[in-house]
C-alpha cells in the first residue's frame, strides 16, 4: 500500500512540476529562462557561490558538489587516531564494569523482535518513514512551497569515530572494568 500511495504522489509531483512549467512559459518574461532550463543551461544561481579553500569561488554545480563532498568526508575523517586521550572529568561516581546476560534473556527478547519492522521504540517500516516523508512533501508542493530534499548516506560512520575519545567519554561516565575492556576491543576491530 505504501508503495502504491508513493507511486501516487511521485506521478502527481509529476503532473504539478508540469502544469507549473506551463503556468511559467505563458509567462513572456520567464519564457526564455524556462526554455534554458529544460535544455539544462540553467545557470547555477539557485546556490550562492560557495568559498574555496584558496579563495576563489566555486560557481559551477560540479563545483559547488565537490567543494561540498571535500568538507563533509574531511569532517568524517579522523585525525590522528592514535593520539592520547583526553582526561575528562567524573559525570557519576558510580561505576558499571560488568553485567550478566543469560542466554534465556537474549532468547526471550529475539522472540518478541518483529523481523518485519524496524527495531526501534515506534516500530516503523522503512516504507511507513518513506510514505510519510512523501506526504509531507506532496503537503509542501501542494501549497506550491519550494521543496528541496538533501539526502546523505554516511558509509563509514563508525571509521570515522575517534576510539580513544569515546573509550574515555565512557569512563567519565562511569563504564569500567571488563565492560570498557569489551567495548574498546569492538571498537579496535571496526576500526
Amino acid at each position: 500500500m505504501a508503495c502504491r500511495r508513493m507511486k501516487a504522489v511521485q506521478k502527481w509531483a509529476v503532473n504539478r512540476w508540469k502544469e507549473d512549467l506551463r503556468l511559467k512559459l505563458t509567462c513572456r518574461s520567464a519564457w526564455w529562462s524556462c526554455i534554458k532550463q529544460q535544455q539544462g543551461f540553467s545557470p547555477d544561481d539557485c546556490t550562492p557561490p560557495l568559498n574555496k579553500p584558496d579563495g576563489s569561488a566555486a560557481t559551477s554545480s560540479r563545483e559547488k558538489a565537490d567543494l561540498l563532498a571535500s568538507l563533509f568526508s574531511e569532517k568524517m575523517r579522523v585525525h590522528d587516531p592514535d593520539r592520547s586521550a583526553p582526561s575528562l572529568p567524573l559525570v557519576t561516581h558510580s561505576k558499571l564494569s560488568s553485567f550478566v546476560i543469560t542466554e534465556a534473556e537474549v532468547r526471550q527478547h529475539l522472540n518478541k523482535v518483529d523481523v518485519h519492522k524496524a527495531i526501534g521504540p515506534d516500530k516503523r517500516s522503512a516504507s511507513d518513514l518513506l510514505l510519510h516523508l512523501t506526504t509531507i512533501w506532496h503537503q509542501a508542493l501542494d501549497t506550491r512551497k519550494d521543496t528541496i530534499v538533501v539526502a546523505l548516506d554516511i558509509a563509514g560512520a563508525f571509521d570515522s569515530v575517534w576510539h580513544k575519545g569515546l573509550a574515555s567519554k565512557m569512563k567519565s561516565f562511569g563504564i569500567d572494568g571488563n565492560l570498557l575492556m569489551l567495548l574498546e576491543d569492538y571498537s579496535k576491530k571496526g576500526h
